[in-house]
């Protein structure tokens, strides 16, 4: 069995990178964790606890999944807020997965590295196979849905000079072409994984209402 916090203590080596100030900018390492922690609250699920998981391979296919990017970040060839962007090219999953087995060889089997590659390598596939890929796909799919959206969003708008408006239009135009209605059909594998990620939207839905009523100055009518 795989030691799961050496998992941990080096992927947090691996994750946390210099930011301008000099200090240690926290966006990848937290970003990885939080999905990494879901990965393995959804592998006690009811409906997945039963079936055969590397417990190992999962983590470590969580915390390294997007690791290529932070390694484009450190070389300065992509700007912070481009880090774990979605729909990355094979080539890109293929240096993630890579990574990660080059980082874990000491920590992992080579049957758990061999897993958490297939996991990685399968990402964006629409049939994942492996029982870690799917858990793998479901808590990073997870972390697109609701309030937690709002600390990448809200970094990429800094960058490109937006505003408050910009992100009520974005999620006005969002709810017309029933966008996340497709995504919550289409992006998870397990239903009590579904099931959450509703009532996130839900609750991303009622922060947004709020947020446009206060930045209209709504409550100060008379």
């Amino acid at each position: 069995m795989a030691n799961l916090d050496a998992i941990w203590d080096r992927a947090r080596i691996d994750l946390v990178v210099k930011a301008v100030d000099g200090g240690e900018d926290m966006f990848c390492w937290e970003s990885a964790h939080r999905i990494a922690r879901a990965a393995l609250r959804i592998n006690q699920f009811p409906q997945v606890r039963a079936l055969p998981t590397d417990e190992g391979a999962l983590l470590a296919a969580a915390l390294y999944y997007d690791v290529a990017s932070v390694d484009l970040l450190r070389q300065g060839d992509i700007k912070p807020h481009e880090l774990f962007a979605r729909g990355r090219a094979k080539k890109h999953r293929e240096q993630s997965a890579a990574r990660m087995s080059e980082r874990l060889a000491d920590i992992l089997s080579e049957k758990s590295g061999a897993l958490a590659s297939e996991a990685i390598l399968t990402l964006n596939d629409r049939n994942v196979q492996s029982i870690e890929g799917r858990i793998l796909s479901d808590a990073r799919n997870l972390n697109d849905v609701g309030l937690l959206s709002l600390w990448p969003a809200i970094r990429r708008s800094m960058a490109e000079g937006n505003g408050v408006e910009s992100l009520i239009e974005t999620w006005t135009r969002q709810k017309e072409y029933h966008f996340w209605e497709a995504r919550l059909n289409e992006s998870f594998h397990f239903d009590d994984v579904r099931k959450i990620a509703e009532n996130r939207l839900g609750q991303f839905d009622r922060f947004v209402a709020d947020l446009a009523h206060l930045h209209h100055g709504l409550d100060l009518a008379i």
